[in-house]
This record gives C-alpha cells, structure tokens and sequence, in this order.
C-alpha cells in the first residue's frame, strides 16, 4: 500500500484505507495474499452481499505496482462502499487491464446511491467490450454505448473521472484521451439519482477477465477561485484541483489539471499571493502574483488533457525555495501551450489552499 505515513495512526491495518476527507480511498492490492479478497478484507463486499458474486481473486499475474493486483472475471461484482460524499470535487483514478481477445464485458461503476438490497443508482457505467473492442460510456448496459474509445490491450490504462458534486457534473479519461463529459445526477441509471458519491463498484458481465490495480478516491483540498478560464481550443475551460490533504506536514498534495488541449504541454504555478492580470500573447489570466514559482522541472511538465504531479511541500519553486508552514495560504493554477488556431498560451482557474 502507498500513503502518508503520518495518517495510518487513523486507519486499522489494510492494504485498503480509508482516509477523510482529503483522500477518502486508496487500494493497491499489494498487501493481499493471492486469493479470493472478501476473505481477507471487508473493504470490499459482493454486489447485494450475493455469495455468487465475491470470487475476484488477488493475483500476482499482473500488476501496474508490483506484486499484486485484482483479477475480476465472470460473475464478479465488488462494491466498496464510500463514506458519501455530498459536495466537494473528486477524483477517481485506476488502472485497467483488459487482455486481448477478452470475451464478454469489464465495467467500473461509480455509485450515487448505493445499499444492498436497493435503492441503487449510478453515474458512471464505464465498460471494456471484447466483442466491440471498445471501452465505451454505458448509462444502460442494454444499449450501445453512448460514447467509445478504442481498448488499450494487453497494457495498463488510466481512468481517470472528474466528479464536482457542487456544480453536479463529471468528465471521464480513459488511457489519456478525453471520453466525455455530463451532469452527474442526470446521467445516472436507472433513475436520476442524488448528487453524492457512494459507492465504487468492479463488475464482470460475463467476462474471461480483466485486472485492477491503483484504485483511489482524493478529494479538491482548496477552494478553486478565478474561474471559469477562459475557454481554450477544445471549447473547454481548464481547470485545477489540489488533491489530497491539506496538512504541510503530511506534504501529501496532487496538482491536478483537466479540461486541456490534447497532447499540449504546461506546467503548474504557485504564488502566496493572488492576482489577476492577461500577459503578453496568451488568452488566459494568470491569476497569481508577487513571488511565482514555477513546477517546471522536466519530470513535472505535464500533457493534456488531464495530468498531474505530486507537489513538494517542503520546496515550493518560489525564489528561493520555501516550505509550506501550518497557517499558510498558498495559490495555485496551470499554464499551458494550445493552438487557438495559432500558437499562443493559456491558463486554468486557480486554487487556494489553507494550509493546517
């Protein structure tokens, strides 16, 4: 398991955690022994509590972190139930493994409204097809998908699902590439369902199996300001959200960055004071000023449409460095490259974080 060690005092022992508020749920799977995991953990239970449905097995066959990750085949359907989230901004990531030649389907499901027995209702029915090949958007699993990207095969593809409760809307990635974006509550089945988050659930429709690995929930520590961006070439307004906890000293804090031209570059930027000025040739206010430190060292530099990097509290890139102390307030936000239709620069919304 990967996480702050300063937080497992609140947690018991599991390679599952639950963290609140700032990150609510992580699992690698790597503490597991091989073997079915409803034996081994109640982080994750059988869809309805159906005996039929808790046989997904801990497998060291594949493993985007080593050694282990979740196999899920057959008549698998996992549910781990969230502590609710009713407003905030979320994000969902996991990595996916879908073999070659994988007959029937993979789904992720996120759950707006879950208890056994019902009600149920969910916004988000991501499902691998291995007869269409495709990873597609499917609010009713009895009909076509209604958005699809082509599967990355035999290799691991993020997920990676955007949920604003507050504004009630959501925007899925899959592999890298932007697969859509929706009201959360309206694009529920089978009925519109609550704006929370609830529940995430592994399911297989019959499939001859697919891998999980790296699932975590981290929450938007800060307060975004300064928004919406101006819109960029996609039509889209890009957006940033810190993730994580807002503790300096569990220095435990994602930069994220969605809504950006595909294949474009950028980097993040970091101020204690906000502002609100456009520079020379760009469509976007930078809304930072005073010292601005800039994450731009090569392995920071990220690429849209949505990215992130983990942030060094204890060396925020001002001049001179400096590290975050309990009682500050730091502000942070994204520039990036586009082609609007010429080349120019534009930014993101920012966030405000207060430091505890």
């Amino acid at each position: 398991m990967k996480t702050t060690t300063s937080l497992l005092s609140l947690l018991i022992s599991s390679s599952a955690i639950s963290l609140a508020p700032a990150q609510q749920f992580a699992d690698d799977f790597d503490s597991y022994t091989p073997g079915p995991i409803t034996t081994q953990t109640g982080a994750w239970e059988p869809w309805d509590n159906d005996p039929g449905a808790a046989n997904a097995l801990v497998t060291a066959s594949q493993a985007q972190s080593a050694p282990h990750s979740l196999q899920i085949d057959a008549s698998d359907d996992l549910v781990h139930r969230l502590t609710t989230a009713t407003s905030g901004q979320w994000v969902l990531t996991a990595n996916w493994y879908v073999p070659s030649g994988m007959s029937g389907r993979s789904f992720l499901i996120l759950m707006n409204t879950y208890s056994p027995g019902g009600p149920y209702s969910w916004s988000v029915q991501l499902g691998a097809s291995g007869a269409l090949g495709t990873v597609g958007d499917y609010p009713d699993v009895g009909q076509a998908p209604a958005a699809s990207l082509p599967t990355l095969v035999d290799q691991w593809a993020e997920v990676r699902i955007y949920i604003d409760l507050d504004a009630d809307t959501h925007t899925v990635y899959y592999g890298g590439q932007f697969l859509y974006s929706d009201l959360w509550s309206t694009h529920a089945f089978p009925f519109s369902g609550a704006t929370e988050l609830s529940a995430i659930d592994l399911w297989s429709d019959g499939s001859s199996g697919a891998f999980w690995d790296d699932v975590s929930v981290r929450r938007n520590a800060g307060a975004n300001y300064c928004g919406p961006a101006v819109p960029n070439s996609t039509g889209q307004r890009g957006v940033t959200w810190a993730l994580g906890s807002d503790s300096a000293a569990a220095n435990d804090l994602l930069l994220s960055a969605h809504h950006l031209p595909p294949g474009q570059f950028g980097y993040f930027l970091a101020s204690a004071s906000q502002g609100f000025f456009m520079p020379a040739s760009s469509d976007g206010f930078i809304c930072l000023s005073g010292n601005i430190g800039r994450f731009n060292a090569p392995a920071l530099i990220i690429q849209g449409p949505a990215a992130d990097i983990q942030a060094n509290l204890n060396a925020i890139p001002v001049n001179p460095p400096v590290a975050v102390q309990p009682g500050d307030t730091w502000n942070f936000q994204c520039w990036y490259r586009d082609n609007n239709p010429a080349q120019t620069s534009n930014f993101t919304d920012a966030v405000s974080v207060n430091f505890q």
